[in-house]
Formats: structure tokens, C-alpha cells, sequence
């Protein structure tokens, strides 16, 4: 029985390490991981973490907020009429969630340039808009959840309490930054 036993791991050993030391880099099983002929060099490359996305998100935000060229009150108009137009639809794509994460990210900055301009309610807005769709965007947060409703609401409310006077909202904003 011990031979019989003996036997049989030998010719279980014999086959391990066939396996192991069968590969060449000849075989066609091989393959080099480093390979990159069959990458399209002008892809856009494959965003994995959300949240390194939102960062580099927010840093193009502040970048353009804090420009040298200065705060354009066509760049604010274009912010909060894209909030306005999408916030119903935030996560309809990923182009939407990140515009709006970027808009929002752009108004919290701006306003953040002197302390009136950082109480205003457009850069409030702005960083609601940012913290409701970068959460839901990054999954931190699902959009049924009653933190993500609560922000959602407060959008709302901003948006609609500034239908009838957008410009001039606008307007005080601009002239606090610029």
C-alpha cells in the first residue's frame, strides 16, 4: 500500500511540475500583459473609480473659478441654466452627472472667492447640486435615500424661488466676485 501510495504521488509531483515549468514564452498560451497594439491610442480611457473622477472633476471647477483671466458672468448664467434644465434628470448619463457636478463644483468655488459671495445662494446651490449628484454619481449614497432627498428638495427650492429674479441673482453674485 505504501508503495502503491508512494507511486501515485510521484506521478502526481511529475504532472504539478510539468504544468508549472511546461510554459514558454513560445507557447501561444502565453500572453504579455503589456501588449497594448490592439489599444486605440485616442480612447478615452475607462473611469474605474468615481471618485477620482469627482476629484479631478472638482479641481477643473476650481481651476476655472479661480482663473486669472477672471470670473465671467456668461460662465454663472450657463451654470445655473444647466442646473436648472437638468437637475430632474441628474443621472439620466454620465455626461449630465458630471456637468452637473462640475457646474455645482464651479459655483462653490466661485462664491468661495470672498466670504458674502460664499453665503450666496448660488454658490449654496452650487454646492448642493455637487453634493447630490456626486454622491449618488460615486454610490456613496442611493438616490431614494433621505439625505439625497433632503439636498434634492433644497435644489428645488432654490431653483424655483429663483425663477422670476435669475439676472438679478445672477447679476449680485458677479459683482461680489468679480
Amino acid at each position: 500500500m505504501k508503495k502503491f501510495l508512494f507511486l501515485v504521488f510521484s506521478i502526481s509531483l511529475c504532472f504539478s511540475l510539468t504544468g508549472c515549468f511546461g510554459m514558454t514564452a513560445d507557447n501561444n498560451d502565453v500572453t504579455d500583459n503589456n501588449d497594448t497594439s490592439d489599444i486605440d491610442p485616442t480612447a478615452t480611457p475607462i473611469v474605474k473609480d468615481k471618485n477620482a473622477r469627482i476629484r479631478e472633476i472638482e479641481e477643473d471647477a476650481k481651476k476655472d473659478a479661480t482663473n486669472e483671466e477672471g470670473i465671467k458672468k456668461e460662465d454663472i448664467n450657463e451654470a445655473v441654466a444647466y442646473i436648472n434644465e437638468h437637475k430632474d434628470d441628474a443621472f439620466k448619463s454620465d455626461e449630465v452627472s458630471e456637468k452637473l457636478i462640475y457646474y455645482g463644483a464651479y459655483l462653490k468655488h466661485v462664491g468661495a472667492k470672498t466670504e458674502n459671495a460664499s453665503k450666496h445662494d448660488l454658490a449654496t446651490l452650487g454646492d448642493n447640486v455637487h453634493q447630490y449628484v456626486s454622491k449618488v454619481y460615486a454610490e456613496t449614497e442611493d438616490k431614494t435615500s433621505d439625505a439625497v432627498k433632503g439636498i434634492k428638495d433644497t435644489i428645488d427650492k432654490a431653483v424655483d424661488g429663483m425663477k422670476d429674479t435669475k439676472d438679478k441673482i445672477v447679476d449680485d453674485f458677479y459683482n461680489m466676485v468679480k
